[in-house]
């Protein structure tokens, strides 16, 4: 690539042509990464998908479809059925429980027979908390940002041997995609990120000083510190009186949006008070 030098990291781009293509993976607490479930948009298979392919990388992947290119239970379940029992299942112990951790998303659980398949098999299912996936999944800490990285690179390097007039098929996906989990998928970089999410070995200690969760947490240094003038509330009962004042006082304010919302939150707040002055 000829560019000028005032450009530090020049990249090359294809014409605007996208098409949606949906990867789900899975990684062990042993270091190990299952065949990827990889999902085109499209109505049936088509050879199309296929032709780059060669025989012994569709054992390293399940092909699905779907009509947007999203993942459905319709989709993840074959998938679960076919790839992650079996590959993951205990060669002595046969009573033995395995704990698969989901992001959450509803459409890996609101099969009925996704869950009922699941418990048969002595499968726990454990669903992360919303907006959490980015500290809790250790795909999303440590696995995702060096796949997209070597995805990127593989991309480029297709995009230069093609010339400006070539095209990314869906048949070239998946050996780049594969060539890129290649470079990724190592055991100790996935038991890195198990460590790195608190999950394996279980250490909630990894979480709570998390540098993002820290940033987001209220700080901790008391009230009269931060605003003069004002000093922490003690630990005291209010009696009935004083809830009577106060639900005077509230009556007295004039009404405009922004008292009407201290006044529901006032006669809130004096809803709760006076329960625990009857209970006590």
């Amino acid at each position: 690539m000829i560019c000028h030098a005032s450009h530090r990291n020049p990249s090359l781009i294809q014409d605007g042509g996208r098409d949606w293509v949906t990867m789900v993976e899975a990684i062990s607490g042993e270091g190990q990464v299952l065949p990827l479930l990889i999902i085109f948009k499209a109505n049936a298979h088509l050879m199309g998908h296929y032709t780059n392919i060669e025989i012994e990388e569709k054992e390293d992947a399940f092909f699905a479809t779907s009509p947007k290119g999203y993942t459905n239970t319709e989709v993840t379940f074959p998938w679960f059925q076919e790839v992650f029992e079996p590959r993951t299942h205990p060669a002595k112990r046969i009573n033995q429980y395995r704990i698969l951790v989901l992001d959450g998303h509803s459409t890996h659980v609101e099969n009925y027979e996704f869950v009922k398949y699941a418990i048969d098999h002595n499968i726990h299912l454990v669903c992360l908390p919303s907006h959490s996936t980015h500290i809790l999944l250790p795909l999303d800490v440590s696995i995702f940002n060096p796949l997209t990285t070597y995805y990127k690179q593989e991309l480029e390097d297709r995009v230069r041997q093609q010339g400006p007039h070539g095209t990314i098929k869906k048949g070239d996906i998946f050996p780049m995609l594969q060539r890129a989990r290649i470079k990724t998928f190592k055991p100790e970089t996935i038991r890195s990120a198990w460590r790195a999410s608190g999950l394996i070995p279980f250490n909630r200690n990894r979480i709570l000083r998390d540098s993002i969760l820290q940033a987001k947490m209220v700080p901790k240094t008391p009230l009269a510190t931060r605003r003069p003038g004002l000093r922490p509330s003690t630990d005291r009962v209010v009696g009935a009186p004083e809830l009577d004042h106060i639900e005077l006082s509230s009556q007295q304010i004039q009404e405009n949006p922004a008292n009407k919302a201290l006044k529901d939150l006032l006669t809130m707040c004096m809803k709760e008070a006076r329960i625990i002055d009857a209970a006590t």
